[in-house]
């Protein structure tokens, strides 16, 4: 195989699950033009699982938590709209418009946990995190964080024939000819992978534990999307730019190699029979025009002989500079030169690994509530709805071109994401 890196461009946020026309949905803003236009062949999508399921009564059985994902519905539908879609119908639409533009897509699992499935109380949160940012209690295969992500890996499910409730449970007498009624979505859309967390390191608080926890959410994940069919995975989506470790009682962030050795150490006897990914957030590279960390995190994956990938990719599912806020207009300006320059710098070093499949830019626009300012181009203008002016990054993206070949379908082919697979199973015949 020769060299190859895909370009992928993350849109920011799950925000667009529950506000129609937002600025960071698939098909709106010009996202899917500018995809096409800069030929880029991957786009990253979010979920929260917060945002579906903190509103209700907590799921007693896996049965109830896929009826309240199926009915969980939008907090901002379009105006005058009399039969709004549900959250997920909105998430399911923009996956088909991706499968329909044979752009792969990689859905992102924030880490938002619902107040009922928090560890420990949200008191215990450190100031500037949100509420939602406990581990789950919970990270087993029957338990609520593994109902959900069951419920994603057969929602989306290659070769599912279209649902029009989604996957659920069938009611007595509920006529499910030509369908499988647990898995599948009503536009039959479906995802290239699924990234179970982001930033884990970070997000998580408090970070206590943190390594073992995700090291089970991996091995819970493996067996519930082999068990339904799903999607390959990819996990954990670390941020490299925690380089410290906080010794107060309650650490903010954990340093990433920390992390990462602390994860593969808790998987060391781990044997998956389903596809899973090692994903890595490059920020700090970007920045010092390394690859520094990557190349610390290759040495962890072949020292602690990484079981979920034979080829040990390093999947870069986030990444490029912010531009934070500048004083001025010239401080503005040298800063929006300096993100096009050091995109293209880092980019470049990465197309020259043979274990690098993606490279992510994190956002096309950001908004005036964004604080890093990742964005190729400045803020959206909602009231309007008109996207801010494009920087430098935005032409200098376009014209980035992968080497000798495209990172998708020799994924596809090593994790074998484009099979039908097997009928899904009931949960509990798993």
């Amino acid at each position: 195989m020769g060299r190859m890196l895909s370009k992928c461009i993350s849109l920011s946020s799950s925000a667009p699950l529950l506000y129609a026309g937002h600025p960071h949905d698939y098909q709106h803003s010009g996202n899917r033009e500018y995809l096409s236009l800069s030929k880029t062949s991957w786009v990253k999508l979010w979920v929260s699982w917060s945002a579906l399921q903190a509103r209700v009564s907590p799921p007693t059985c896996w049965e109830q938590s896929w009826h309240q994902l199926n009915a969980a519905e939008m907090h901002d539908p379009s105006p005058g709209s009399s039969s709004p879609p549900t959250a997920l119908a909105n998430l399911d639409r923009q996956i088909a418009a991706a499968n329909a533009d044979g752009v792969a897509t990689i859905l992102t699992v924030e880490c938002s946990t619902p107040w009922w499935a928090a560890a420990g109380p949200t008191a215990t949160v450190p100031f500037g995190h949100a509420p939602e940012s406990p581990l789950p209690e919970d990270c087993s295969t029957d338990g609520p964080w593994a109902w959900f992500v069951g419920h994603l890996c057969a929602r989306y499910r290659s070769g599912a024939a279209r649902n029009p409730g989604g996957p659920h449970e069938p009611a007595p007498g509920e006529d499910t000819v030509g369908y499988d009624p647990y898995a599948g979505n009503p536009l039959g859309a479906r995802l290239t992978a699924l990234e179970i967390c982001d930033e884990p390191n970070v997000r998580y608080q408090p970070q206590e534990g943190v390594g073992a926890a995700v090291a089970e959410m991996i091995a819970t994940a493996e067996q519930v999307a082999r068990e339904t069919g799903g999607p390959a995975l990819l996990g954990p989506g670390t941020s490299d730019a925690v380089d410290w470790t906080d010794d107060s009682a309650t650490p903010r962030g954990t340093h990433y190699a920390v992390f990462c050795e602390s994860v593969l150490r808790e998987l060391s006897r781990w044997r998956p029979r389903h596809y899973v990914g090692w994903s890595h957030h490059n920020y700090a590279d970007v920045r010092a025009r390394s690859s520094d960390r990557v190349d610390k995190l290759r040495e962890l994956l072949r020292r602690h002989s990484w079981a979920g990938d034979p080829h040990r990719w390093i999947w870069l599912t986030e990444g490029g500079f912010a531009l934070g806020t500048p004083g001025d207009d010239s401080a503005l300006a040298r800063a929006e030169g300096m993100q096009a320059d050091l995109i293209e710098a880092n980019f470049g070093l990465m197309a020259r690994c043979p274990d690098i499949p993606i490279w992510t830019q994190h956002g096309v626009h950001d908004l005036a509530t964004s604080g890093r300012k990742t964005g190729l181009c400045g803020d959206f203008n909602t009231r309007d709805g008109f996207p801010g002016p494009a920087r430098p990054a935005f032409e200098r993206w376009a014209a980035l071109t992968p080497p000798d070949e495209d990172a998708t379908e020799a994924f596809r082919a090593a994790s074998g994401s484009s099979a039908p697979g097997d009928r899904v199973q009931r949960p509990e015949a798993a």
